[in-house]
C-alpha cells in the first residue's frame, strides 16, 4: 500500500518527466522562416531613384537577381546614360546619350570604359554636339593618362600626358595648338630636373619661356614684346628674393620690382628709370597684413643726376592710410648727410611742423604750424603712382637670412 507521501512524490516525478519531454519538443520543432512570406524573391528588374539628382534608374540583374547587370538612368534635362556592370557587380562602361531630337534619334555626348575596380577611367571619349571628337582620354599601361582635346574644326587643341601622385592627376606634358594648328604651348616636367613652359602668340610668335630648374633652385620668367624677339619683362627668383625687371621696346629697362621676401606676403621696391637709365623715382612699399595689401611707404625722387631732391613718406594704416606723414627737400647733392627741410604732417593732413636741418643729427631751426592754418602738402602725385606689373609665382621656397 502506498502512503499519502510517496503518492505525492510519485505525481511530482511525473510531471517533471512531462516538463522535461515537452521542452525537448519545443526545442527540437524546426522553426517556420518568417523571412519567406516577408521577403520574397526579388525581381530581376529594380527602379531606382538616385538621391538629390530628378532622375529616375532601371536596372536589369543578372541571374542571382541581386548583382546589377544593365541600367538606363533618365536625368532631369532629358539625357540617358546607359550602364553596362560585369558578373561581380563593377561598372564596365557608360554612354550618356543627348536628348531625343525630333526624329527620336539621341546623339551620343560621352562614352566611358572602366578598369576592373569600376572606378578607373581606361577610356573616356566626349563628343561634339555633331558627333565629332571633343575629348579623348586613355589610361596608359605606366599609370599615366594620355588626355587629347579638339577644336570644332577638328584640329588637336591639347596633347597632354597626366601623372597621378599624392592622390592627385598632375600635368607632366603638354603641346597645345591654335584652331590653326599653329604651336601655342609646349610644355614640359623633367622628373628631379626642371620645369619648362613656352608659349606662343598667333603666328607661333613666341610670349614667353619659364623655367623651374630643381637642382640649381632657380625659376625665371622671359616674356616677350609683340615681335616675339625683344624681352619685355624678366623675372629671377632664388631662395633669397623675387625681382622682376620690366623693359622698353628699345631694350632700356623701365622699371625693376625687388621683393624683400614671399611675393604674396612681404614688401616691395620699385624703381623708375628713364629711357637713359637714370633712376628717377623708388617707392617703398610695405606689406599690410591686416588689409592683406601692399601700402605705399615712401618714395624717394632724384634728377637727371641722380641727386636725391625729394622724399615723401605716408601714413600705411588707419583711416589716414594714403595720406602725407613727412616730407622732405634736399638743397644739396650730399641727400640725408646734406642741408634738407622735413615737414611733418598731422593725421588729418595739414601741416605740423618744418625743421630746417644741416643733417640728419642737427636741426637748424624749427617751426610749428597750427591745424587750423590748413597748410597741406604740394606733393606731386606721378610719384605714389603704382606702376603695376604682373605677380610671378612663388616656385623657390624662400629662406629668410640669418641674423
Amino acid at each position: 500500500m502506498f502512503t499519502k507521501n510517496k503518492l505525492a512524490l510519485v505525481a511530482f516525478i511525473g510531471v517533471v518527466v512531462l516538463a522535461i519531454a515537452a521542452a525537448a519538443v519545443i526545442a527540437f520543432t524546426p522553426k517556420p522562416d518568417l523571412t519567406s512570406d516577408l521577403f520574397p524573391e526579388r525581381f530581376g528588374n529594380e527602379l531606382q531613384l538616385p538621391q538629390k539628382s530628378g532622375s529616375i534608374r532601371s536596372v536589369e540583374m543578372w541571374s542571382d537577381q541581386r548583382t546589377p547587370k544593365f541600367g538606363v538612368e533618365d536625368h532631369a534635362d532629358g539625357t540617358t546614360t546607359h550602364y553596362r556592370y560585369r558578373s561581380d557587380g563593377t561598372l564596365a562602361s557608360a554612354t550618356l546619350y543627348a536628348a531625343a531630337d525630333q526624329s527620336g534619334n539621341r546623339a551620343v555626348i560621352r562614352d566611358s570604359t572602366m578598369a576592373a575596380d569600376g572606378f578607373t577611367y581606361v577610356k573616356d571619349i566626349t563628343y561634339f554636339a555633331d558627333g565629332s571628337v571633343w575629348k579623348d582620354f586613355v589610361l596608359a599601361d605606366d599609370g599615366t593618362t594620355h588626355r587629347m582635346f579638339y577644336h570644332p574644326n577638328g584640329v588637336l587643341a591639347k596633347d597632354q600626358v597626366m601623372e597621378y601622385e599624392w592622390r592627385v592627376w598632375k600635368l607632366m606634358s603638354e603641346k597645345a595648338f591654335y584652331d590653326d594648328g599653329k604651336k601655342a604651348r609646349v610644355f614640359l616636367i623633367t622628373r628631379g630636373k626642371s620645369l619648362e613652359d613656352t608659349i606662343y602668340g598667333a603666328g607661333e610668335t613666341l610670349q614667353a619661356h619659364k623655367k623651374h630648374d630643381y637642382i640649381a633652385r632657380t625659376y625665371t620668367e622671359t616674356w616677350y614684346h609683340d615681335d616675339g624677339k625683344t624681352p619685355l619683362r624678366l623675372v629671377e627668383q632664388t631662395s633669397e628674393g623675387t625681382k622682376a625687371t620690366v623693359m622698353r621696346m628699345d631694350g632700356s629697362v623701365a622699371e625693376t620690382y625687388s621683393w624683400w621676401g614671399e611675393v604674396q606676403k612681404s614688401g616691395i621696391t620699385v624703381n623708375i628709370f628713364d629711357r637713359a637709365g637714370r633712376k628717377r623715382y623708388e617707392q617703398t612699399y610695405w606689406w599690410g597684413y591686416q588689409t592683406n595689401k601692399l601700402e605705399l611707404r615712401s618714395v624717394e625722387v632724384f634728377d637727371r643726376n641722380g641727386k636725391l631732391t625729394n622724399f615723401v613718406m605716408y601714413y600705411t594704416s588707419g583711416p589716414e592710410a594714403g595720406k602725407v606723414e613727412a616730407d622732405a627737400t634736399f638743397s644739396s647733392d650730399q641727400g640725408w648727410s646734406g642741408p634738407h627741410v622735413r615737414r611733418e604732417y598731422r593725421k588729418d593732413g595739414t601741416l605740423a611742423v618744418a625743421k630746417q636741418n644741416k643733417n640728419t643729427s642737427t636741426t637748424i631751426s624749427e617751426e610749428k604750424f597750427t591745424a587750423e592754418q590748413n597748410i597741406l602738402p604740394t606733393i606731386n602725385s606721378e610719384w605714389a603712382v603704382w606702376h603695376s606689373v604682373e605677380t610671378p609665382p612663388q616656385m623657390v621656397t624662400y629662406v629668410p637670412p640669418r641674423d
